[in-house]
């Protein structure tokens, strides 16, 4: 609780997606070496090639979002749900980071959110 209100602002103010998400990652390291948690990744064999990919993953906490931004390769482009988009402390870090809203509720708009995501994909972010 003590970092989290540097790294937000460092974040929200930090010029250069770039740059932001190396400090989130970076201060999700010495997170995750401060509570003794190792994070480990394997490649799959069979996971060849470069570019962008999407990811999709299941998660129970917040937690899971900073250890999937750690481990994996960048750029990202996170995926969320609208509702983040207006809170206080979460839309302004999220936006910070390229993070893309979509309307789970609102099929009219899905066709707006799809285009929006595959125009990420081909900048080269990989989306999760």
């Amino acid at each position: 609780m003590l970092v989290a209100p540097a790294l937000w602002l460092s974040v929200v103010l930090l010029p250069g997606r770039q740059r932001r998400w190396r400090l989130v990652r970076s201060a999700g390291r010495q997170l995750s070496r401060l509570v003794g948690i190792p994070l480990t990744v394997r490649r799959a064999a069979d996971a060849g090639g470069s570019g962008p990919r999407v990811f999709v993953a299941t998660h129970g906490s917040f937690v899971d979002s900073l250890a999937l931004a750690v481990c994996l390769p960048g750029p990202l482009t996170f995926v969320a749900g609208e509702v983040f988009a207006d809170q206080r402390l979460a839309g302004p870090f999220l936006r910070a980071l390229g993070c893309r809203f979509v309307h789970r509720h609102d099929p009219g708009a899905a066709g707006a959110d799809v285009a929006q995501l595959v125009s990420e994909l081909h900048a080269g972010h990989s989306l999760v």
